[in-house]
């Protein structure tokens, strides 16, 4: 989410509620427009302390966009899981929101029933990764306005079936059944570090749904079903001596799909390599990434240092960076 023109991602038709004008709270939309589907627009900056939970119960095709106006980055802190349900060939998009907790897909809904939610879209979101520290209305004020949370996955996907898309995203690690599909693009996905689990099953050590990523930058292991396509991307992970995972990024199928112009650490268990880095195990040891810094909220957060070796910063398809930054151009714009 930020301050910038995001207006031609925006999908949702149909009637539209504004908050907090024509609705104080973002539920309070959300309970208007469920049966029919539309738009809610989020108008103001503001902190917004609630858990909303959007469930369509149509039995037509529905579709609800949560979004941020033009030009806003309001912030949902939220003191559960933010849970998503919908019914026959539903959709979801939430669009420039920066979200401090979890949001959920679950496999039932709130009366038992199968969720049939058929899509999510995340773009231009912030899912916060890492240890989330309490909201205080000021520092020397005792009252809580949000309570810490640890560093779970910040999106966890229990339904079967289930495309989700993943644009322009900072997001936190992600569990996932392996009967859904996972389209990630231009996006960061971020465990906080390099030996924790950025991408797995719910079990934390089965695989999870299909992936397809793009010009994205993971930080973290990785276990997926099947990895459709991995293009113009940096896997940074690494295992720990503890480590009870066979290698830092696996797919369960390795007769299906295609790794191109990615970093892979070695020992990697993938399907077919095309043009990946290192190119040769003796260069495993510079030929990795290097980052101006990890930490989210930093200004060069997840930025490629200057130190960065040049297979990976001239390493993309079209000679540039891999990673989410790839659409920057940097080095056709440095030479």
């Amino acid at each position: 989410g930020g301050e910038y023109d995001r207006e031609q991602t925006f999908v949702g038709t149909g009637e539209k509620l504004s908050v907090p004008n024509d609705e104080t709270t973002i539920q309070g939309a959300l309970d208007q427009i469920t049966t029919q589907g539309g738009v809610i627009e989020i108008t103001e900056n503001n902190l917004f302390i609630e858990t909303p939970l959007i469930a369509i119960d149509s039995t037509d095709k529905k579709t609800i966009e949560l979004r941020a106006a033009e030009g806003r980055r309001p912030v949902l802190v939220p003191s559960g899981d933010l849970i998503i349900t919908g019914s026959d060939e539903s959709e979801v998009t939430i669009n420039g929101l920066v979200i401090a907790g979890q949001v959920r897909v679950p496999a039932l809904d709130a009366n038992g029933d199968p969720n049939k939610l058929s899509r999510l879209r995340l773009r231009h979101c912030t899912l916060v990764p890492g240890v989330i520290p309490e909201f205080l209305p000021s520092e020397d004020s005792s009252a809580i306005l949000g309570y810490a949370q640890s560093a779970e996955p910040r999106l966890l996907i229990e339904s079967p079936g289930l495309i989700v898309e993943i644009d322009n995203c900072i997001i936190g690690s992600i569990r996932a059944v392996d009967t859904a599909e996972i389209d990630i693009r231009d996006s960061i996905v971020d465990s906080t570090g390099a030996s924790e689990i950025a991408f797995a099953g719910l079990a934390n050590d089965d695989p999870a749904a299909s992936l397809t990523i793009k010009n994205s930058t993971v930080i973290g292991k990785v276990f997926t079903r099947i990895m459709t396509l991995a293009s113009n991307t940096i896997f940074f992970s690494e295992l720990v001596t503890s480590d009870t995972w066979p290698s830092p990024v696996r797919a369960e199928r390795l007769q299906q799909g295609c790794v191109r112009f990615s970093y892979v650490p070695p020992g990697s268990h993938l399907p077919r390599l095309h043009k990946c880095q290192p190119s040769k195990p003796e260069d495993a040891t510079r030929v990795r990434p290097a980052f101006t810094s990890l930490r989210y909220g930093d200004a060069a957060y997840c930025q490629l240092s200057t130190l960065c070796a040049v297979e990976i910063t001239n390493g993309a398809d079209d000679q540039v960076e891999m990673g989410s930054f790839h659409d920057l151009y940097q080095r056709r714009r440095e030479a």
